[in-house]
């Protein structure tokens, strides 16, 4: 059964004092058990932003724990000279925990309307912004700066919104208490000149955004505000501009209160559009629908959802400019969509780019086949990388198996090198886990594991390690939920010259063995596996099993500590896993599972009692090639 907190609308207020005391009691059973996400609601539930901070800075999500720090600034813009001294701090706890996140740039610029300078002078300069640094030396405003200069607000900055801020304890403006008479007359005059904005202007969604929240905080709803952000719904007006999933479920929520419950179904849809999972607008939705119904169940599978979701119009067109600006010095020029490679390929629209390249998907004209066109950047030509690419292409053609990306051709035309690659449907795991923003359940998390296995035993028996297994690297396809492993540019052929000098260390390092990070040069199957273990670590707790931020001391961490059963974490993993995951994380490659065989055997009795307790007596397939067809969900 579902637990009943889950179920209680998080904007119903808390009333008594021991109603919050009881409340506040829960939260901390629920972090004692591991239960995150629960914990986090109750916090969110109860405006409790100091414990919630502390408890997201706790579990290593210092972004989402500066927002929450925000939470107690005040809602519009305000001169930093009327802030209280708790508020204050607040900003300065806000910009610490921002600045440990990464967000360099929004915590000097809180720092600077706090004035701060020196201090955000610092965290230029741990951030590497240069030039902002040299505006702030010349006594001139912080270029970039979040915030209006000398002003703050308990709004985050883009970077909190857009990366790190995946929880669902996302829409509620901060209360500091019951509503007073002078705090509403403020509300009601800031909306009279808020809803004066046409839906034309260039901030309509922004300051759409602020009414909806203020209308909802303050129940200022009226047919005046209704009509400002009627737009909202209609798009009439936008010009494809599209407002953000919270705000439309803000904009549910008041329409609900005054009794429009079909315009409110009709927002949270547009909601879920957006944002597949947005667990509230879910919930919100499903009540709307059918108020006897589990809820829980109704919202779906954040798993399902989140790999049916397509990147937004916005992204694509960026991802467009970048990959256009440097293909820029390609020896033909730009590479667009519609232009010919190898008089062979048409290019229809960029993937991806890294640092050696570029992915487009394109048309093979002598097949007739949807492919990915890889193709080598020429400031990448240097001995070494094309070694590496060439390489790739060698692996490649050697790996034919369901569970790693098949290689279709190769060559180099007017000194591009380039390799065609089956076109795949989907998102790679990393990006995956990044919208889900908690663990995957068990049994999806046991099923990419095990076609990661596949592939990499594959792989192994013909003498190849892929030196760089990441969620990046493991691709999970739409509908099918099939796993295919990619990209095999820094892999190891075992019975091949090596194109790393001894000593140096590829790949990234918070997925690295020990031994590889100690330049061994007995590299093996086992690194490969250890790697694995990180990311179902990551996949089970949706946090890295070690997590300092330097360098030094990561590597001290990896090489010397023992990390928490995932099941610490996330109460839901099973025993075996955890011994499972224990095994591919040991230290020493000898204590290891030594292939990906058998890892496959120690899963399989584990798959079978889940299948068991879920009322499906089928046992799992013998061996790995029966279950390609498989599904993850």
């Amino acid at each position: 059964m579902s637990d009943p907190f889950q179920l209680q609308d998080p904007f119903d207020a808390v009333g008594d004092k021991r109603g919050r005391r009881d409340l506040q009691a829960k939260a901390m059973t629920y972090r004692s058990q591991g239960r995150v996400e629960d914990a986090l609601d109750i916090y969110w539930r109860l405006s409790d932003w100091r414990p919630m901070a502390d408890y997201l800075m706790e579990l290593g999500r210092p972004i989402e724990a500066g927002t929450a720090w925000l939470r107690l600034l005040p809602f519009l813009p305000v001169k930093t000279a009327a802030l209280t001294r708790g508020e204050r701090n607040a900003a300065r706890e806000a910009a610490r925990c921002y600045a440990e996140g990464g967000l360099h740039l929004a915590a000097a610029g809180l720092l600077v309307n706090l004035e701060e300078r020196d201090v955000a002078q610092q965290v230029l300069r741990a951030g590497s912004l240069d030039a902002e640094r040299e505006a702030l030396d010349d006594g001139e405003p912080l270029p970039g700066n979040p915030w209006p200069e000398g002003m703050v607000s308990s709004r985050p900055p883009a970077g909190a919104r857009d990366g790190a801020d995946t929880s669902e304890h996302r829409v509620r403006a901060r209360t500091s208490g019951p509503d007073s008479e002078a705090t509403r007359a403020e509300s009601v005059g800031a909306l009279d000149a808020l809803v004066q904005v046409p839906v034309g202007d260039a901030h309509y969604l922004d300051v759409a955004d602020l009414v909806a929240r203020l209308a909802f905080q303050h129940g200022l709803m009226s047919v005046r505000v209704a009509l400002f952000l009627e737009p909202l719904i209609s798009g009439k007006g936008l010009d494809g501009r599209q407002p953000e999933a919270d705000t439309l479920y803000t904009l549910g929520r008041l329409l609900e209160r005054i009794g429009f419950t079909e315009k409110a179904s009709v927002a949270y849809a547009h909601a879920l559009a957006i944002d597949p999972t947005h667990r509230a607008a879910g919930m919100r939705s499903a009540r709307l629908k059918d108020p006897e119904a589990d809820l829980m169940e109704a919202v779906g599978d954040a798993f399902s959802m989140s790999l049916e979701m397509t990147a937004s119009a916005h992204d694509r067109a960026n991802l467009s400019e970048r990959v256009s600006t440097t293909t820029f010095e390609f020896n033909m020029g730009p590479l667009l969509p519609g232009e010919v490679v190898a008089d062979r390929f048409e290019l229809t629209e960029p993937l991806g780019e890294g640092g050696c390249g570029v992915v487009f998907a394109a048309r093979d004209r002598e097949t007739g086949d949807e492919v990915a066109l890889k193709l080598l950047r020429p400031g990448s030509g240097e001995l070494r990388a094309v070694k590496r690419f060439e390489r790739e292409i060698e692996i490649s053609r050697e790996l034919q198996h369901p569970h790693v990306v098949e290689t279709r051709d190769s060559g180099v035309w007017r000194e591009l090198h380039w390799i065609a690659m089956e076109r795949l449907d989907g998102i790679d795991l990393g990006v995956l886990l990044r919208r889900i923003g908690r663990p995957l359940p068990v049994s999806p998390a046991i099923r990419v594991l095990r076609q990661a296995l596949a592939g990499l035993a594959h792989a192994h028996e013909r003498g190849v390690i892929h030196r760089d297994i990441k969620p990046s690297n493991i691709f999970v396809m739409r509908r099918t939920h099939h796993v295919k492993l990619l990209d095999f540019g820094l892999a190891l052929l075992t019975n091949a010259t090596r194109f790393t000098r001894v000593g140096t260390t590829l790949g990234s390092p918070r997925y690295m063995a020990p031994e590889r990070l100690r330049g061994d040069e007995s590299i093996g199957p086992r690194s490969d596996l250890y790697a694995l273990g990180v990311v179902s670590y990551r996949m089970l707790t949706w946090t890295m099993p070690f997590k300092e931020k330097g360098l030094e001391a990561l590597l001290q961490e990896i090489a010397e500590v023992t990390p928490p059963p995932p099941s610490t974490v996330n109460p839901a993993v099973p025993v075996e896993l955890d011994m499972i995951v224990a095994k591919l994380l040991a230290k020493s490659p000898e204590a290891r599972y030594q292939t990906a065989a058998q890892v496959l055997l120690d899963l399989d009795p584990l798959e079978h009692r889940l299948d068991a307790e879920r009322g499906n007596g089928a046992p799992p397939p013998a061996n790995e090639a029966d279950a390609t067809a498989d599904s993850i969900g």
